[in-house]
């Protein structure tokens, strides 16, 4: 038997959806709704095309998360990377390095939703996916 990593229920076989109340494998709509909610500010595409569904609030949530998390992180790094920026050194490594890094968590990050989303999981975010909970 397999169980879910997130809460310890069991995964159904038939399903593969460690979470009876999201109501089994989605169509192929909800799979790409919840694809593209992962897209920035095409998070609320889910609540639109089917809104009443556990599957695509769950994805619009996580697409909510990441856009918040992708916009908050880039104000807080652009006013450190503008302080840091008057320390030679430790100033251009901020700036060489901390936006990489960011650019590429984010990136990783809506490549995990996107996967998650056209596969039919329902798998939090890695870091961010359990934070919040803001649609319900």
């Amino acid at each position: 038997a397999t169980y879910c990593d997130t809460c310890g229920a069991q995964v159904s076989p038939e399903t593969g959806m460690p979470h009876p109340e999201y109501g089994g494998v989605p169509d192929s709509t909800g799979k790409a709704t919840a694809a593209l909610a992962y897209l920035g500010i095409l998070f609320f595409l889910p609540l639109v095309v089917q809104p009443v569904t556990p599957y695509g609030k769950f994805h619009a949530n996580q697409g909510l998360i990441l856009l918040l998390f992708s916009i908050v992180a880039s104000v807080a790094l652009s006013i450190l990377t503008g302080i840091l920026a008057f320390i030679p050194i430790i100033g251009w490594l901020a700036i060489v390095i901390a936006w990489p890094a960011f650019s590429i968590i984010t990136f990783v990050l809506m490549v995990i939703g996107i996967i998650n989303g056209a596969t039919g999981k329902t798998a939090p975010l890695p870091l961010i996916g359990r934070l919040f909970t803001f649609i319900r």
